[in-house]
């Protein structure tokens, strides 16, 4: 199969599976509505139904890029709310783990592209048998340790396809480091258990 024959099917099921996700929006609003007309205010159905808004969008996001390849949407965000949207879906993989973070300022990003990074970074850390994730976000550095198993080959972890589980694609790094870099930013390890996203300028 040729290049521009897989670029155009590619393109062709992101543009039906863009539509899937387009209702499951739809009726995450629904459902929102619905429990606020019937008077019901339950934080935990509030937060999971703020979760699946919030990782729809990161899918959209991701489902564009194969639309049109280098799809950078970049906007003046608030670190704190971006930190703290990726924690609350990120923790769905490990509910009983320790999230810590200190997150202040804004930086200038692709605020879904550094969501699913940090969602990535935080579910390896799990997987790896983590029980406590710190986070420290300022302007200019984002650090991400935890407590779990150290880094394996840290020099081959952003390769495509390099992976050290055993139902591993490769790919969850090599993706948040190309995403970053295409937004002048920087992603490397910092220590056994240390991941430092340097935002670009």
């Amino acid at each position: 199969m040729n290049d521009e024959l897989l670029f155009q099917q590619a393109r062709c099921i992101a543009h039906e599976l863009r539509n899937h996700l387009s209702i499951c929006d739809l009726y995450t609003q629904i459902l929102s509505r619905r429990f606020g007309d019937a008077g019901i205010d339950d934080k935990a159905v509030t937060e999971a139904l703020g979760c699946i808004k919030k990782s729809v969008k990161v899918m959209d996001n991701c489902l564009l890029d194969l639309k049109s390849i280098g799809s950078i949407n970049p906007s003046r965000c608030e670190l704190n709310r971006v930190v703290g949207e990726s924690v609350l879906m990120a923790q769905v993989y490990k509910p009983d783990a320790a999230v810590l973070f200190d997150a202040q300022g804004q930086i200038h990003t692709d605020e879904n592209k550094l969501c699913a990074c940090l969602i990535n970074i935080i579910k390896n850390a799990f997987e790896a048998g983590a029980t406590q994730v710190e986070i420290t976000a300022r302007p200019d550095k984002i650090t991400v340790s935890n407590n779990g198993a150290p880094i394996e080959n840290p020099d081959k972890i952003f390769a495509q396809d390099f992976t050290t589980k055993p139902s591993g694609s490769g790919l969850g790094l090599f993706i948040c480091k190309k995403n970053l870099e295409a937004q002048g930013a920087k992603l490397y390890v910092a220590g056994p258990n240390t991941f430092e996203i340097i935002p670009g300028q």
